[in-house]
């Protein structure tokens, strides 16, 4: 049988901002994680904070107990502080990565990031609309 502490490593930690981790895909890993893992509701609520440092620990330390309650209101609140806030962040480090390409001008680049600028602060409905 595995010792909790040996699984610590198979998922690495949400360290919360100013991270390389993005969070949409972390959430998305613990998921089948503590599926794999035979973790029920209660096990996945309590385990959850072992797969946090830094910034992301302090905050579900000071996160309420409602929102600690089940597992999908813990996800919920996870979303709604990392996904949203980070998502933009990283739309933004993306359209700042890009690189212009060679036959695009000044102008044309800066498009393409305020684009991705005000895209980042639409609803995904509204995002999608965008694109169609």
């Amino acid at each position: 049988m595995e010792r909790e502490s040996e699984l610590y490593h198979l998922l690495p930690k949400f360290p919360g901002y100013n991270s390389k981790t993005d969070p949409t895909i972390w959430l998305d890993r613990f998921e089948p994680y503590s599926t794999q893992k035979t973790w029920d509701a209660e096990k996945q609520c309590n385990n959850f904070p072992l797969y946090l440092s830094e910034d992301a620990y302090y905050w579900l330390r000071d996160l309420s107990d409602e929102s600690k309650s089940t597992i999908a209101n813990l996800k919920n609140a996870f979303k709604d502080k990392f996904v949203k806030q980070e998502g933009l962040k990283w739309a933004r480090l993306t359209a700042l990565a890009d690189k212009r390409q060679q036959n695009e001008t000044v102008e044309q680049f800066g498009s393409t990031i305020d684009m991705i600028d005000r895209l980042c602060c639409q609803t995904d409905d509204n995002r999608l609309e965008s694109f169609i």
